[in-house]
């Protein structure tokens, strides 16, 4: 068994992350649906391809509403591999949000690796209800083939053109080689350009219930 978990390395993903460097005073701390208009004005193709996603940025919070950006703040996209030359088009250019414009750096490619626990900071994939939100994605998965723990954290919210919707936190247990592959991938639910439903590797030990 290797450190991740597994048995064995799987075949290579499709899919790659592009951390690119991001450069700015502060940002809104719902961002999802705002960074994804800023960014598609630059990559209009990103609505078209399939499970492409945006992951929402990780950084310090100012106050409620509001994220300070330090240098180790990074922009992360998921992207075909076969776009990601495409998707490096995004280097160099000004990004307008509310609160201040953004400036995108250079990227640099960061491989989909294959663990036995995956989590999603938020997954927009059923019903509100906590019991009933379970219920469907396990049918969801288990329809794809997956055979899973799921463990749900926190409830949380965010805006779309359509209003507000609602999902939870989502962390897979028991995930083999080849799943844990294919669900970075594919991710869970829908909204991933907002930054939902975006599988990555789950390395710390303590409860979901505790991530933001």
């Amino acid at each position: 068994m290797n450190a991740r978990g597994l048995q064995a390395d799987p075949r290579p993903a499709n899919m790659v992350d592009l951390q690119f460097e991001l450069r700015g005073e502060r940002m809104p701390a719902e961002h999802g649906w705002a960074l994804y208009r800023a960014i598609a004005e630059h990559l209009p193709w990103l609505a078209e391809s399939p499970h492409a996603g945006i992951h929402a940025v990780r950084a310090a919070a100012i106050d409620p509403t509001t994220l300070g950006l330090s240098r180790r703040v990074k922009l992360v996209l998921r992207v075909p591999l076969e776009r990601a030359a495409e998707a490096r088009a995004l280097e160099g250019r000004r990004l307008g949000l509310v609160g201040g414009a953004l400036e995108v750096g250079a990227a640099r490619e960061r491989a989909i690796e294959p663990w036995s626990s995956l989590h999603a900071r938020l997954a927009i994939a059923g019903p509100e209800e906590e019991s009933a939100f379970l219920a469907a994605l396990n049918v969801l998965l288990a329809d794809d083939g997956y055979s899973v723990d799921i463990v749900l954290g926190r409830a949380a919210s965010i805006a779309t053109p359509e209003g507000r919707t609602s999902g939870y936190a989502v962390l897979l247990h028991g995930v083999t080689e080849q799943a844990s592959i294919e669900l970075q991938e594919r991710g869970i639910g829908t909204h991933r350009l907002y930054g939902c439903g975006l599988l990555v590797p789950f390395r710390t030990v303590g409860s979901v219930r505790g991530e933001q």
